[in-house]
């Protein structure tokens, strides 16, 4: 009898179905090809949802933004301050105002010690009173003088005009009466009518009234010299006005005026009653406390990445901003220079080596309110800023720190030896 082996497929490989007659091994290898088929199914599943997830995160990167910061801290200022100085030295008499005031335009704040001023300008003011009055004096004077004069002048004129109306009337009597009787009784010739006495008493007459008018318009002319004197007077005058005016200048710079209104920022100004000061000394400090700007420090190592006009978030500490709001701003100035600060106010660890920048950044919108009543921003406050440097797409942002960092790689360093000396 020919046996024939039946040839049976069990998952895929061939076997000869007298190599099954066992039941529990075939059980086992069935058991064996499920479990196969699971974890290839899983993995693949988990390929999948992973995939999908770094797609997903993918696409939202690249349309999800974001931004790259740079940090500091600081303190609130006033954008406009302006520093009073005196124009004057002497001695602080009175002080009107006080630290925390705010004053208008033009009020006075302070008065120094003018006391040899206004003994100066009593003297001058007494000698333009003097001055005006002798002026005054000399005009009512000379006109009064030009007058008698003009009036002797108008008498001798008239007197020389008589008497040389009264000479030609008798020379011509006697010229006449010469012609009709040129002989004497007693036979004798006439004499020249010039040589007799009564034409020789009216030549005298006319010539003492011409004498008279010269010596009248003499004294008109001396007269005049005398306007000289007036003018002199009216010279001395002019100069006692200018320092007149000189003194009134110095006694008003006497008195310090506000240039602007704000708010008075110097303390202790009661304490300084009695001081000297000199010209061109710094007094009082104002501000105008409707613009505000923060001084941030920024440490080199990021001040490359701050430029001009960069947005900032401010963060006032005596308003937190989950109860209030984050304040905005732009930098307006980034300093080429470091200067002296104090490391604990710039946040650094005492002993630190790093150097910081002072770096200025105008608050847009300074209004603050809690909903019932306006909060004021206070000189000198402490904020922290984040200056925001770039903004973009996340997928942007890392692909660039990337190649920033690739860029890095194998590229050689330079150091610059300083010389410290023969040693």
């Amino acid at each position: 009898m020919v046996h024939s082996e039946q040839v049976v497929r069990f998952n895929g490989y061939p076997r000869k179905d007298g190599s099954f007659e066992n039941t529990e091994a075939r059980e086992a290898l069935s058991t064996s090809g499920i479990g196969f088929r699971f974890v290839r199914y899983f993995l693949l599943t988990i390929l999948c949802v992973v995939g999908s997830m770094v797609a997903f995160i993918c696409l939202l990167g690249w349309h999800l933004g974001m931004e790259i910061t740079v940090a500091g801290q600081g303190r609130l200022q006033p954008t406009a301050r302006y520093e009073v100085k005196a124009q004057r030295s002497g001695l602080i008499q009175t002080v009107h105002v006080q630290h925390g005031q705010e004053i208008a335009q033009g009020d006075l704040m302070l008065t120094l010690d003018d006391i040899d001023l206004r003994t100066e300008l009593e003297k001058l003011e007494h000698e333009l009173a003097m001055n005006q009055r002798r002026r005054v004096a000399l005009v009512a004077e000379l006109q009064r003088e030009r007058a008698v004069l003009e009036a002797e002048i108008t008498r001798a004129e008239v007197e020389y005009e008589t008497a040389r109306l009264q000479l030609e009337q008798v020379r011509q009597e006697y010229q006449i009466y010469r012609k009709y009787a040129p002989y004497r009784e007693d036979g004798s010739v006439r004499p020249p009518v010039d040589t007799l006495i009564p034409i020789r008493v009216h030549q005298t007459r006319v010539e003492g009234a011409k004498v008279e008018i010269e010596r009248v318009k003499r004294r008109l002319v001396a007269l005049d010299n005398r306007n000289q004197e007036h003018e002199m007077l009216k010279q001395t005058y002019e100069k006692l006005q200018v320092s007149h005016r000189l003194v009134e200048t110095r006694l008003e710079q006497m008195k310090i005026y506000a240039p602007v209104s704000g708010t008075v920022l110097t303390r202790d100004l009661d304490k300084r009653e009695g001081d000297r000061i000199e010209a061109g000394e710094a007094l009082i400090e104002l501000a105008e406390l409707h613009s505000w700007q923060a001084e941030v420090l920024i440490q080199e190592v990021d001040i490359p990445k701050v430029k001009e006009g960069h947005k900032v978030r401010i963060y006032v500490n005596a308003f937190p901003h989950m109860e209030y709001k984050i304040f905005e701003g732009r930098v307006t100035d980034v300093p080429r220079k470091p200067e002296p600060i104090t490391l604990l106010g710039a946040g650094l660890v005492p002993g630190s080596m790093s150097t910081v920048y002072p770096v200025k950044i105008s608050v847009i919108d300074p209004h603050l309110s809690d909903g019932e009543k306006e909060c004021p921003l206070a000189y000198g406050m402490g904020v922290e800023a984040k200056i925001v440097t770039e903004r973009g797409p996340i997928v942007d942002l890392l692909w660039k720190k990337f190649l920033k960092t690739v860029g890095k790689i194998g590229r050689p360093e330079i150091y610059r030896l300083e010389d410290r000396g023969n040693g």
